[in-house]
C-alpha cells in the first residue's frame, strides 16, 4: 500500500521560508530607515536644546540668577527589531490544508544621552575673557556682518562707548550708546557698498603661534569723499586721507591711523543682550529685576536701545511659532521667528560661544538619560 506523505509540514517550511526572507529584507530596510529618522531626529533636538539653554541663560541673567552649561557629552542609540510570526490552517481531511501565515515586525530604540557640566576655572575664565580679534575675524568670516559684530562684541571704538552700563546686573548711569550706533550703522553701509573691507594686516610681522592676530580696515577710494565716510572718520577720530587703518584690541587709545577695539567677554556680552528681555510687569514691581530711573525719575525702557538688535518676549502662555522659547519664572520667554534681528544676534551669540567656550573639557560625566520610545 502507497503511503502519501503528509504535505502540511512542507507547506509550513515553503511559508517560513518566505516570511525569513522578508524578514532579512525587512531589516535591510528598517536599517536604513533607522539610521535616517534617527539621526535627523537628534540633530534637530541637539541643536534645539543648545538654542534653549542659551536663551535661559540670558533670562537668568536679566533676574541676576547664575548661568549655567550642560554639554551633551555624547549620544548613542539602540534599535531592537522584534519579529511574530501567525500561522492558521484550515482544511477537511484527506485533502490538501489551506494554510494562512500573518508575518509582523516591530521597531523599538532607545537613545541615551551623557550631559556633562561645563563648569570650573578654565570655563569660567573662557567666560570672562574678551574675544581675541582672530575670533571677531573667524565671526565675519562665518557671514555675520561688522554691524552685528560690533553691537553685540565691541564695548568701545576708539573711545566711543557702546552701552559699557548695560554689561552690568543693576548699572546706575543711562547707557551711552547713541554714538556708537550711528557709527555701526555707518560700518554697515560702507561694507554693504563694497568700500569697507575688513582683513589680515599684511604690514606686520607673522604672529607667533599662540598669539592674536592684527587686523587692518582698507577703505576704497572711491568711498574717501563721500558723506557717509567723512563721517565714520570724524567720529572715530581718523586721518581720512590714510583709507587703511590697523586694528588693534586695546582698552583705550586709537584715532590717526589706528582702531582701538575693546571687546566684551561672552558673558558681557550675554549680559547686555539680557536687557533685550521683556521683563513681565508683575515682576518688575515686585523686585525681581533692578529698574534703571532718568533724571526725571522714569524707568528707562531699555528697547531704546535693544531694538535692532535683539527682542525677547514674555507671556504667560506658550507662544506659537517661537523662533526658541523656555519656561523660566512662571512664564514664557521668546525669541519670535519673524524676527529676523533677534534670530541673527542670537545666532551670533550661539557661534561666538562655541568658539570661544567650545575647546573647554567638560568635567567627569554626572548624569546618562536613557529614554526609551
Amino acid at each position: 500500500m502507497h503511503r502519501q506523505t503528509p504535505t502540511l509540514p512542507r507547506a509550513f517550511l515553503a511559508a517560513l521560508a518566505i516570511v525569513v526572507a522578508i524578514g532579512l529584507g525587512g531589516c535591510a530596510a528598517f536599517s536604513g530607515s533607522v539610521l535616517r529618522e534617527t539621526r535627523g531626529t537628534l540633530n534637530e533636538t541637539a541643536a534645539q536644546t543648545n538654542a534653549e539653554q542659551m536663551l535661559r541663560n540670558i533670562v537668568r541673567l536679566r533676574y541676576g540668577d547664575t548661568p549655567y552649561f550642560l554639554e551633551v557629552g555624547s549620544v548613542s542609540t539602540s534599535a531592537t527589531v522584534s519579529a511574530a510570526l501567525s500561522l492558521s490552517a484550515a482544511g477537511t481531511l484527506g485533502l490538501d490544508p489551506t494554510l494562512g501565515v500573518t508575518p509582523a515586525m516591530a521597531l523599538s530604540q532607545t537613545p541615551s544621552f551623557v550631559f556633562q557640566p561645563l563648569a570650573g576655572e578654565k570655563f569660567a575664565k573662557q567666560l570672562l575673557r574678551p574675544l581675541d580679534l582672530r575670533t571677531l575675524a573667524l565671526l565675519r568670516a562665518a557671514g555675520f556682518g561688522l554691524r552685528e559684530i560690533l553691537l553685540v562684541f565691541a564695548d568701545a571704538i576708539n573711545g566711543v562707548p557702546n552701552a559699557p552700563a548695560a554689561t552690568l546686573y543693576a548699572p546706575r548711569e543711562l547707557p551711552d550708546w547713541s554714538s556708537f550706533r550711528r557709527v555701526a550703522d555707518l560700518v554697515e553701509r560702507l561694507e554693504s557698498k563694497g568700500w569697507l573691507q575688513l582683513g589680515v594686516d599684511s604690514s606686520a610681522a607673522p604672529p607667533a603661534p599662540g598669539s592674536d592676530l592684527v587686523l587692518s580696515v582698507s577703505v576704497d577710494r572711491a568711498a574717501a569723499g563721500t558723506v557717509e565716510f567723512q563721517e565714520f572718520a570724524r567720529l572715530l577720530g581718523l586721518d581720512a586721507q590714510a583709507l587703511t587703518y590697523r586694528v588693534a584690541a586695546a582698552a583705550a587709545g586709537g584715532g590717526g591711523r589706528n582702531i582701538a577695539v575693546r571687546p566684551r567677554s561672552i558673558l558681557a556680552a550675554m549680559r547686555f543682550l539680557s536687557k533685550g528681555v521683556t521683563v513681565p510687569a508683575a515682576d518688575v514691581a515686585a523686585g525681581q529685576v533692578p529698574v534703571l530711573s532718568g533724571a526725571t525719575g522714569e524707568a528707562f525702557d531699555w528697547n531704546r536701545m535693544m531694538g535692532g538688535v535683539i527682542r525677547i518676549g514674555s507671556r504667560d502662555d506658550a507662544p506659537v511659532g517661537a523662533h526658541v522659547r523656555v519656561r523660566a519664572h512662571e512664564r514664557w520667554f521668546y525669541i519670535d521667528a519673524r524676527d529676523i534681528a533677534s534670530k541673527q544676534t542670537f545666532a551670533l551669540l550661539e557661534t561666538a560661544y562655541a568658539l570661544h567656550a567650545g575647546d573647554v573639557p567638560p568635567v567627569t560625566t554626572i548624569l546618562t538619560l536613557p529614554i526609551a520610545r
